[in-house]
């Protein structure tokens, strides 16, 4: 049986600042293209709050990359 993950030990490092940065985007541009705030996008870029999964795969769409480009997975 597969061992169960306890989500509350999972960090996820966003690296999205640096993906804007690279395709000269502002999270206003990004916020209006996922139809969210500026500030969930600043949120999330920081890391205090996470987007859902459907919503990550969606950004990396936008973006033009997939997720595990725009986040370090680590498990404490």
């Amino acid at each position: 049986m597969p061992k169960k993950i306890n989500e509350d030990n999972i960090t996820l490092k966003p690296r999205l600042k640096m993906r804007f940065l690279e395709l000269e985007l502002q999270q206003q541009d990004i916020a209006e293209k996922m139809n969210e705030s500026k500030q969930t996008i600043s949120l999330w870029s920081t890391g205090k709050k996470q987007p859902t999964l459907k919503k990550a795969f969606k950004l990396a769409r936008i973006l033009g990359c997939t997720i595990e480009d725009l986040w370090d997975y680590e498990e404490d």
